[in-house]
Parts: structure tokens; C-alpha cells; sequence
């Protein structure tokens, strides 16, 4: 584990209801994921990206990997895993960064109850649960609800459980391990 403050910038809706942007800065570890959009929104989510954390799939948009301190990859464990295992060795070799591989998000899922066909994680709740594996808290801010702060359709929305994903962040919050910003 270790001692450094970490804070997960979530895609929802909720990441502009606060002008958070100085605050999230001052983390020594500022995480985003997939397809986020900064620029424009600075004053909510501020900018400093350590860490990106992408599923692996081919609706991410390129980065470069040089922009960030580590990239880190979700295998989801889903009914597109095998196109996602098929993907994943050329995803490494572009990112060259850490895989949460399919054992570990099936085991995620499993936590949930979820049946991978018709149900499965949101890589941010992934990122959640992969983090607090490695730290003794976990900041997040952006999480909760329905879309996105910035434009974009939803494609597997259909398949995450935002109620059950909710209860989770709630129950981690009563012991301390999750602080909402």
C-alpha cells in the first residue's frame, strides 16, 4: 500500500455540479478514464492526468502513452470478452502499461452478483476497486448517475447497474476507504 493521496475523476454528470478543478490538482495522483474530456472543463475537473485507465476496446481514442505516468488497461470481464482478449496484446504493445486482466474484473463482478452476458462493471468502478487493493483511501469525484459531463452517447450504458455500482461507493464511504469530494 501505499501513503500517497489518490483521486479518481469520474465521467458523470456530477463532475460539473462543483467548480473542483484546484482541489483535484493538489492530489499527488489524479486518475481518469476512457474518453475524458478536460479542456473546457478545468474549472470542475481540473486538468493533471497521472494516470489514465482505459477498457480496453476499440472505441478508446488514441493517447499518447508519454502523456501520462502509467496507463492502465481494463480487460472487463463482459460479453465481449473474447474480442477483448483478442485486442489485448496489440493494446500493449501500443500502451506498453498494466493490464487489470480478466481474473481480476470477473472477480470484481463476481462481488456483484453479475452474470457477464447481460451485466457487467463501469470501468471507473473497476478503477475503484483495483485501487483500494493499493491504497488505505480512495478520493473520487464524478461519480453518480447517468451520462456524461461531456458529449458523448452512451454505447453499453444499458449493461452497468448505476444502483448497485451507488451502493458500493456508499457502504466504502461509511468505513472511510471512499472520500466523495
Amino acid at each position: 500500500m501505499t501513503n500517497s493521496s489518490i483521486i479518481l475523476v469520474g465521467n458523470s454528470q456530477d463532475a460539473t455540479k462543483k467548480e473542483l478543478g484546484q482541489e483535484i490538482e493538489a492530489f499527488d495522483i489524479v486518475v481518469r478514464f476512457n474518453n475524458y474530456v478536460s479542456a473546457g472543463y478545468e474549472k470542475y475537473v481540473g486538468h493533471k492526468t497521472n494516470i489514465w485507465f482505459s477498457r480496453i476496446c476499440s472505441t478508446i481514442v488514441y493517447r499518447d502513452p508519454s502523456q501520462f505516468d502509467e496507463v492502465v488497461g481494463s480487460a472487463n470481464w463482459c460479453r465481449y470478452s473474447a474480442a477483448i482478449l483478442a485486442i489485448t496484446p496489440n493494446w500493449e504493445r501500443t500502451y506498453g502499461g498494466t493490464v487489470v486482466g480478466m481474473v481480476s474484473c470477473k472477480r470484481y463482478s463476481e462481488e456483484f452478483g453479475y452474470n457477464h452476458m447481460n451485466e457487467w462493471l463501469s470501468v471507473g468502478m473497476i478503477a475503484i476497486m483495483y485501487y483500494l487493493e493499493q491504497y488505505p483511501q480512495v478520493h473520487i469525484t464524478g461519480f453518480g448517475g447517468e451520462g456524461h459531463y461531456y458529449p458523448k452517447a452512451p454505447v453499453d450504458a444499458c449493461f452497468h447497474n448505476w444502483e448497485k455500482e451507488s451502493a458500493y461507493i456508499k457502504d466504502h464511504e461509511k468505513t472511510g476507504q471512499i472520500v466523495r469530494i
